[in-house]
């Protein structure tokens, strides 16, 4: 299904230094999931696979959960490889609409 990540484990506190009050700036999804999920540990589903989103199991207190975030930014070079302009994490793109897809049929 994916890999299985395990970070240190941060301070949930230090969630604000992530994620700017000014919307418009972008941060690292990864990182704001290793605050707030249980022992900083997730399972992302199809990491090399639509890069624009995050998709993956997380802990919670105890309940499992499965979590859909954008992954902010510039994307890989070359993807989109359908498109002749660069990739930017927001969008949601046919790989990326793909594993969503699958990822949310698998958990029914």
């Amino acid at each position: 299904m994916g890999r299985a990540c395990r970070t240190e484990v941060p301070e949930p506190k230090t969630l604000y230094s992530i994620v700017a009050f000014n919307q418009k700036m972008t941060y690292d999804a990864r990182q704001f999931i290793a605050r707030l999920v249980d022992g900083s540990e997730h399972m992302e589903f199809r990491p090399d696979y639509g890069p624009e989103l995050y998709c993956g199991l997380v802990k919670i207190d105890g309940f499992l959960i499965g979590v859909v975030l954008n992954i902010q930014g510039m994307l890989p070079k070359g993807y989109p490889q359908y498109a002749p302009y660069p990739g930017i994490g927001g969008k949601f793109y046919r790989k990326g609409s793909s594993k969503v897809n699958e990822f949310v049929t698998a958990l029914r």
